[in-house]
């Protein structure tokens, strides 16, 4: 008898609800915004997870990379270069437990033409071990080969941002045209896999590897100075990057408190990365998550103080028809809770909608689990019930006799 007089509050409710259409669809909306907030909150942590745990399988746990200058110039986006090919080979020599060291050198904002179609983006000068190195397949095509990279050949490897952007997004019908690079014809050899991966306003895949003497000597007529090197080794990493540090400083000249010329980077500081960015989202989603919440509960509660105020002869023919103070209480709190679960509704497909829109026009990392949909779920229902309780028990401590002549 008690489960079906429940089921009667909550058929009571639904109709309460329809009768204040004004009133739900307020609290509905200030719910829906918060349970947006939150989603985008979870998503972008499970998202920068991801990522990180992916970026740190590709830039491999054994491996280091160098870049030319100073911590300082390259804060100050100085850009020298102080590494050559003679530095690349004396690591594979004397740093012991080096098993593999390439060389990289940069072609920034290069411009790439093909037919009509334009596009700026990154050139890479490097060797064949580059791809087996940072595991990037080719989709399409093949890669440069040794034979290229020794005859100086005008040979590209372009990534899927530039396919999208020249080639319409078809990576069959790169392969084998002439590009211009810097208005220098290049042959489109092969198209890089897709990695889906961006470094703030960096995309990954949006780049063109070729031969390392190609890109020093036609593109930048550079004959000693490279980039960067990328070296993997064997044993602790900690240790190898204090030989690598002690081996550059001795061979650049570098004595005393002398700052390095070089900086090296591994695997943890790109996790380091995505870990401040996935505490900036959490901060501002959180604080806008929050502020949403409460001023979505505190709405819902003092509107339905004020739809207790207009029931009260309701409430007085209710209580004097036997129905007892928690009956109210029930009802009042399953209207809110009706209301937050549709407003989590709501704010989830919002959110799936904005996270849509994030991904494609952002590089913010966004992943949806399993565990959003119970998360807002909770959070949804505990503020039902708190926005609800004050207003419900106000409902429920009405004189019956007082408030039919309300």
């Amino acid at each position: 008898m008690e489960k079906l007089f429940k089921l009667s509050l909550l058929n009571q409710a639904f109709k309460a609800i329809i009768s204040y259409p004004l009133r739900s669809f307020f609290c509905l909306i200030g719910i829906a915004l918060g349970i947006l907030s939150i989603t985008l909150i979870i998503a972008s942590i499970e998202g920068a997870n991801k990522r990180a745990l992916q970026l740190f399988s590709d830039f491999g746990p054994d491996a280091i990379l160098i870049f030319s200058g100073s911590e300082q110039m390259r804060s100050a986006r100085i850009r020298i270069n102080t590494l050559t090919l003679d530095d690349m080979q004396a690591i594979k020599e004397h740093i012991i437990g080096c098993y593999e060291a390439i060389p990289m050198i940069p072609v920034r904002n290069m411009n790439v033409s093909y037919g009509d179609k334009k596009w700026r983006t990154l050139g890479i000068g490097s060797t064949i071990d580059y791809f087996t190195s940072w595991g990037w397949r080719i989709s399409d095509g093949n890669s440069f080969s040794q034979e290229d990279v020794e005859q100086y050949n005008n040979v590209a490897v372009i990534g899927q941002e530039i396919v999208k952007q020249i080639f319409n997004g078809n990576p069959q019908s790169a392969i084998g045209k002439t590009i211009l690079l810097n208005k220098k014809p290049f042959y489109v050899a092969g198209v890089l896999k897709e990695r889906g991966i961006s470094f703030g306003s960096m995309v990954l895949d949006d780049r063109i590897i070729m031969p390392i003497t190609t890109a020093m000597r036609e593109m930048l007529n550079e004959r000693k100075y490279i980039g960067a090197i990328r070296a993997r080794f064997y044993g602790d990493i900690t240790s190898r990057i204090n030989d690598v540090t002690e081996l550059l400083r001795q061979r650049h000249g570098i004595k005393g408190e002398s700052p390095n010329d070089f900086t090296i980077r591994t695997a943890e500081d790109a996790k380091q990365f995505l870990l401040v960015l996935q505490g900036t989202l959490v901060l501002f989603l959180g604080i806008t998550g929050s502020i949403s919440l409460i001023v979505g509960g505190f709405v819902m509660a003092n509107l339905f103080m004020i739809s207790v105020q207009e029931r009260s002869a309701e409430i007085g023919i209710r209580r004097a028809f036997g129905a007892k103070k928690y009956h109210i209480i029930l009802q009042i709190l399953f209207e809110c809770i009706i209301i937050s679960i549709a407003g989590s509704v709501l704010g989830l497909f919002l959110s799936f909608v904005a996270g849509k829109l994030i991904i494609a026009y952002t590089t913010i990392p966004i992943f949806f689990s399993h565990k959003i949909f119970w998360i807002t779920s909770l959070v949804a229902t505990a503020v039902g019930i708190i926005s609800g309780l004050y207003p419900a028990r106000k409902a429920a401590s009405l004189n019956p006799v007082e408030a039919l002549f309300v």
